[in-house]
């Protein structure tokens, strides 16, 4: 059975799959949508529907929906957290590309869409050149693969333009063939005394990633969970082992009743620093969570857990 390609360009080069991409659906289709190009898609890979004569195709159209279409359309349709957490990643992507200031793509068509869209009707112009692709996006499954990144190209120039507004008096440089490091850059640079010093490379780690930790706090200070994850998250991009991002991370999981992913990110905590009093609490808090039956990543409200956190995200933080 043949094995699929990596796709490399796009937002598959920051290490993500494009979902969208790979239904043929604008960024933030609506739930109906995706089920319905998802039913369409079937149509021609499904086994019991499609009508394929080789052994070649029919082999691709079996990994296109097993490894690709199926999990774009569990995480698009019938997991509504994981949607909007991969939403929320789409847009730190986009904007870190506004902020950088240049894109570089492969395809001419995604060119001329950076160009068209910062001269027109954003919305408008990227439905278009989605609606120049999907039509046709598998019904030559040798060339599956490429629709899907140049669609991925098409909604990384989409999301760039849409969370940048490329900065009015910012001109944004389309470079083509090189594809952009996905490397996260910090927002607060160090002062010129810092530069001057020699640091350890664990001191310096920690320096890039503490503004995005105090960010974090704050937003979840200030009740608002999901900037509070959005920052969190750019911190684990920086340093995928720090203890106290994961613990903060999986905190705000829980207020937003999401206790699969809080789970995940307090275990983790833990298992990089089984000492953390904070994460020791907030696994003693989940468990109890757990056992009440409240909260679920499908969206259910928890009812009573602000007596259960209160502790925890009251507690002033070194």
């Amino acid at each position: 059975m043949p094995t699929l390609a990596p796709i490399k360009c796009g937002l598959f080069q920051f290490n993500i799959v494009d979902y969208h991409a790979v239904l043929g659906v604008p960024i933030g289709a609506s739930s109906d949508l995706v089920r319905k190009r998802y039913l369409k898609v079937t149509r021609l890979l499904f086994p019991d529907i499609r009508h394929l004569n080789k052994q070649e195709d029919n082999d691709l159209a079996d990994q296109l929906l097993s490894k690709l279409v199926n999990p774009a359309y569990e995480n698009l349709f019938k997991n509504q957290s994981a949607c909007s957490e991969h939403l929320l990643v789409l847009q730190q992507i986009g904007t870190r590309v506004a902020q950088q200031g240049k894109l570089r793509l492969k395809s001419k068509k995604a060119q001329e869409l950076a160009q068209a869209g910062e001269k027109g009707n954003l919305d408008s112009i990227y439905q278009k050149y989605l609606n120049s692709i999907i039509n046709q996006q598998y019904q030559d499954l040798d060339k599956a693969l490429q629709k899907i990144a140049l669609l991925s190209e098409f909604n990384l120039v989409y999301l760039m333009l849409k969370n940048g507004e490329v900065a009015a008096q910012k001109k944004v440089s389309v470079q083509p063939k090189t594809p952009e490091s996905s490397e996260p850059k910090p927002r607060e640079a160090p002062s010129s005394k810092e530069t001057q010093e020699q640091v350890s490379p664990e001191e310096k780690m920690a320096k890039m990633v503490e503004p995005y930790l105090r960010r974090g706090k704050q937003f979840i200070d200030k009740q608002d969970y999901t900037k509070a994850i959005m920052e969190l998250r750019e911190a684990l991009k920086l340093n995928s082992q720090n203890s106290q991002a994961h613990t903060l991370l999986g905190l705000a999981y829980v207020k937003q009743n999401q206790l699969g992913m809080a789970k995940i990110h307090i275990n983790k905590a833990l298992q990089i620093d089984p000492k953390n009093e904070m994460a020791l609490e907030g696994k003693q808090v989940l468990e109890k969570l757990l056992k009440q039956g409240q909260g679920t990543d499908g969206g259910k409200k928890a009812n009573g857990n602000r007596g259960l956190l209160g502790g925890l995200f009251g507690k002033k933080k070194k």
